[in-house]
């Protein structure tokens, strides 16, 4: 047989011994075959050892028969058992006594097996085991019982403990007070949990507020941000503005400090003779004067008081200028009289009555232009030469009955009044339109200075 654990190959003595027991088992009841049981395994651990592992290999190694001397080693007890002959024919009658007695070629064999397998049931240990083995499992059962010896003796001085806290009286009451304040202890904990329920649902709804918030405010900043390209695209814009404003208003005063009207008409003189754009008025017998030169003059002369009128928003009481190039004409109460030649020295009474109502015109322009300036508290205007009827300067304009000498000095004069009256236009246009310029310039600076102080501000 081997050992269970190890597969060592045990040699077991004392055989007739246990025989003996096994048959003596089969004819008892359960409870005395557990008892017996109890004495076998007592038996079986001074019957059954494991041979010399070295001992073995020698008798194994010759080769030789080995006897039953070899296979079993006989303990004490079982040598006083083997010398007692009236015991050598009782395991044979005992054996065939039982119902469970087996055969008599297989009565070791048998005979061991339940050995064993009651040694199983008894010990919970299966068996056969060898010496190693059986000193290594008492080992462990040692560790388990002194484990076992160790709980038990931590259950007794917990019993102890237990014991010797018993509940008194006193302690009674105690618990009684304990329990009613766990009891508000837990009703307490019951509002805290209700609490926090509360406290939970104004968490979640302040998360969705707080998300609200969050999302207006990305709002807000992405409308920020817009409103802030805007404005500096605004203010690009501005500044180009001004830029254009600075370059339009140097433009401006350099065309202010150009006098259009005389380079439009340019009154100048030239020896005895007064020029309008380079064309002489008047006639002298040793200056040859063409009417059509004289013509040119006056259609110029005609077209400079119709122009003066116009930007100054004057209307003539009953005259009317017709500029007309070198054909001017000039109507007086319905009556149209022609300022251009050429005109009969003794009956030109058409030519002369156009002259006359040049001169009315130009004295009334004048008249305005004075009271324009009493108003507005500037200087009054005055022209050199004072005009009375046909007389300019104290000559008479006409043509009729007059010399040329005088006649040419008289058209000097009312040219020289004429040129007076386009410089007081032109200082007039200038003030009005540097006021104007300056109103403009003022509202636009305005502009920029509110638009970037909105910027500053949302900055």
């Amino acid at each position: 047989m081997q050992c269970v654990q190890c597969r060592t190959v045990l040699d077991l003595h004392g055989e007739e011994q246990l025989v003996e027991v096994v048959s003596a088992l089969g004819g008892q009841d359960h409870d005395a075959q557990q008892r017996e049981s109890a004495a076998v395994l007592a038996n079986l651990e001074e019957s059954v050892i494991t041979l010399n592992e070295v001992q073995q290999r020698g008798r194994f190694a010759g080769g030789g028969p080995r006897g039953l001397e070899d296979s079993f080693v006989v303990l004490a007890k079982a040598a006083k058992r083997q010398s007692d002959p009236s015991t050598e024919d009782a395991p044979a009658r005992r054996i065939g006594a039982g119902p469970m007695a087996p055969q008599q070629g297989d009565d070791v064999i048998a005979a061991s097996a339940y050995a064993f397998k009651l040694a199983t049931t008894a010990t919970q240990v299966e068996h056969p085991l060898c010496e190693v083995c059986c000193r290594g499992v008492q080992e462990e059962m040692e560790k388990d019982m002194e484990a076992l010896r160790e709980e038990a003796e931590a259950y007794e001085a917990a019993l102890e403990r237990l014991q010797a806290d018993a509940p008194t009286p006193a302690s009674v009451a105690e618990l009684a007070l304990a329990q009613q304040q766990e009891r508000a202890e837990r009703k307490r904990a019951e509002q805290a949990e209700a609490e926090l329920a509360t406290e939970e649902r104004r968490l979640a709804s302040l998360q969705v507020a707080a998300g609200e918030v969050a999302e207006l405010e990305g709002r807000y900043w992405r409308a920020a941000n817009q409103l802030e390209l805007q404005l500096s695209a605004h203010l690009q814009e501005r500044d180009s503005i001004l830029a254009k404003i600075d370059v339009a208003s140097a433009q401006l005063e350099s065309l202010q400090r150009t006098n259009v009207w005389n380079d439009v008409f340019h009154i100048w003189k030239a020896g005895p003779f007064a020029t309008v754009n380079g064309a002489r008025l008047g006639r002298l017998g040793e200056a040859n004067v063409t009417w059509e030169e004289i013509n040119a003059a006056w259609g110029h002369c005609v077209l400079l008081l119709h122009t003066m009128a116009q930007v100054c928003k004057f209307t003539f009481s009953s005259y009317r200028l017709l500029p007309m190039g070198s054909f001017a004409r000039i109507t007086h109460k319905g009556v149209t009289h022609d300022l251009y030649g050429p005109a009969n020295r003794w009956f030109c009474t058409s030519y002369d009555g156009a002259q006359i109502a040049f001169l009315a015109c130009l004295k009334e322009f004048a008249e305005f232009a004075r009271k324009k300036d009493l108003a507005e508290g500037r200087t009054p205007f005055e022209m050199p030469h004072a005009i009375e009827g046909d007389k300019v300067g104290g000559l008479t304009i006409k043509l009729c009955h007059n010399k040329d000498a005088k006649w040419t000095k008289a058209l000097k004069y009312m040219a020289a009044d004429l040129k007076w009256a386009m410089k007081w236009v032109v200082t007039v246009h200038d003030i009005a339109l540097a006021a104007s310029l300056r109103q403009s310039h003022m509202a636009a600076s305005r502009a920029a200075s509110a638009a970037g102080s909105g910027a500053q501000a949302l900055r």
